[in-house]
């Protein structure tokens, strides 16, 4: 640990308060990460509660830590799909129980629809698609309910004739009714 007295102030290094955040946000507590580090608790609590390097350092690792994570998925992603592709194309490995050979045979239709659509799910979501999707569905509900409130308040009073495609407004009586009624 690297410490120099000054004042009566113990000046903590960059390094140490940076393994502090570290060891945090591994073992998520205070005490055992002033513990493990052998600093103060007291200290502990005032850099993680009082200082705003304790914040944008933990935002940081955290946006370092998801990156490898992603990179590592990307990993196991590829070698998934690689997989499934070898399948589609050579089919299961299967033990006949007849001769005792380990055939091959071809993938199910079950199997390929489900993986087919796992995997464009997946992609749409890493993509960004699901949600732009649900985001212009959205728009449009709001935009037909915005429009439905408008049509209801400028046709009050109204009836709509779904014969002739007009407006019958109910204050008035309809002509062809009227005439109608007449002729006869």
């Amino acid at each position: 640990m690297q410490e120099t007295v000054k004042k009566d102030y113990v000046i903590r290094s960059d390094k140490l308060k940076a393994k502090a955040v570290r060891t945090y946000m591994r073992v998520g507590s205070l005490a055992k990460t002033a513990e493990l580090l052998d600093v103060p608790f007291s200290t502990m609590q005032s850099w993680k509660y009082r200082t705003n390097w304790w914040g944008e350092l933990t935002k940081r690792f955290q946006e370092e830590a998801d990156r490898k994570l992603a990179s590592r998925m990307d990993e196991v992603v590829a070698k998934a799909v690689e997989q499934i592709e070898e399948r589609i194309e050579n089919g299961d490995k299967i033990l006949d129980s007849k001769t005792g050979d380990v055939i091959n045979v071809p993938v199910k239709m079950r199997d390929l629809t489900a993986a087919t659509k796992t995997l464009s799910e997946r992609t749409d979501v890493l993509l960004g698609r699901a949600a732009k999707d649900s985001i212009a569905k959205e728009m449009v509900a709001d935009k037909l309910a915005k429009l439905a409130k408008e049509f209801a308040s400028f046709s009050k009073g109204k009836t709509f004739d779904g014969e002739t495609g007009e407006l019958i407004d109910e204050g008035q009586e309809d002509l062809s009714v009227i005439l109608e009624a007449d002729e006869d």
